[in-house]
């Protein structure tokens, strides 16, 4: 939390990074989610060819209720 008086929050550190995006399959942890992920994957390489991995950059603060 940047400012708990204003409920100013901000992800991703000072350069805003939140993640890479690469493409990859990711190992079976059991969740719908993830086999619905790996399988998106999979048909994305089948249709488009492999993909050409990128960052994902946050976009300005949020704000959260403080009390």
């Amino acid at each position: 939390m940047k400012d708990p008086s204003t409920g100013k929050v901000s992800l991703g550190g000072d350069k805003g990074l939140l993640d890479t995006y690469d493409f990859d399959i990711k190992e079976n942890d059991g969740t719908v989610l993830r086999v619905l992920r790996n399988w998106g994957t999979h048909a994305g390489k089948a249709i488009a060819g492999e993909g050409v991995k990128f960052n994902i950059y946050k976009y300005g603060d949020g704000k959260v209720k403080t009390k």
